[in-house]
């Protein structure tokens, strides 16, 4: 049986007392909640949001097949993990669509993901943007990034959190 797609429920430092009821918990903890005039099902933060998913924020691939299947529905067809690995096999057999979403840490402790995505169908499927997201640690209050130019390049500068999207062009 296919499986809805996980998220990360916690990012941060390592959990030392954990147990299966215990990351259980968090789980369930971090579901978001429903509120009044909302969905039925309020969509969250997985690791390939769709608005299919409910999702409302920027979606992790944008793209149609012809105009149609603008929201993919992924589910998870078969799960590959080791210690530092683990590679989700996702299928949606109505957009014709494959991914092989990969999720890696490195010996640094860094966090990386690739999706290699698959057109099954007959028909050419158009890619317009593929974005994948990592959550956000509650605690963070500021963005860091680097900017300049000649001479300056990679200045680093630091600015407050906002909503909406920061994009360095």
């Amino acid at each position: 049986d296919a499986a809805p797609l996980p998220a990360v429920v916690h990012w941060g430092e390592e959990l030392p007392h954990e147990t299966p009821a215990s990351l259980a918990s968090l789980a369930v903890a971090a579901l978001p909640q429903r509120v009044s005039g909302g969905l039925d099902t309020t969509g969250r933060l997985d690791v390939l949001p769709a608005p299919s998913a409910g999702w409302l924020g920027t979606p992790a691939l944008e793209g149609h097949r012809a105009g149609s299947w603008f929201s993919p529905a992924f589910v998870v067809d078969k799960v590959d993990a080791d210690d530092t690995r683990l590679a989700l096999s996702l299928v949606d057999a109505g957009a014709e669509l494959a991914g092989l979403l990969e999720l890696s840490l490195g010996p640094a402790g860094v966090l990386r993901q690739r999706l290699t995505l698959t057109n099954t169908g007959a028909t050419a499927y158009t890619v317009q943007s593929l974005v994948l997201p990592f959550p956000v640690p509650w605690d963070a209050t500021e963005l860091f990034d680097t900017t300049g130019r000649h001479l300056k390049e990679r200045t680093p500068q630091r600015h407050a959190f906002t909503y909406g999207t920061h994009v360095r062009d």
